[in-house]
């Protein structure tokens, strides 16, 4: 194993669980941020998540 093949798997379980989140999130709760200084929801959403590494 490449030492960089734990890290990628990692990259790989978060990209996943953060897939998931914003698919289920309600559109009505776009704005809501977790601490002042965070990002809204919206935001995030509009970034790209990456369907693995290789794809």
């Amino acid at each position: 194993m490449r030492l960089i093949d734990p890290m990628l798997m990692e990259f790989d379980r978060e990209a996943s669980t953060t897939r998931k989140l914003l698919e289920r999130m309600p559109d009505d709760r776009l704005a809501w941020k977790p601490h002042p200084k965070s990002m809204t929801r919206a935001h995030r959403r509009r970034k790209p998540v990456r369907k693995g590494v290789n794809s």
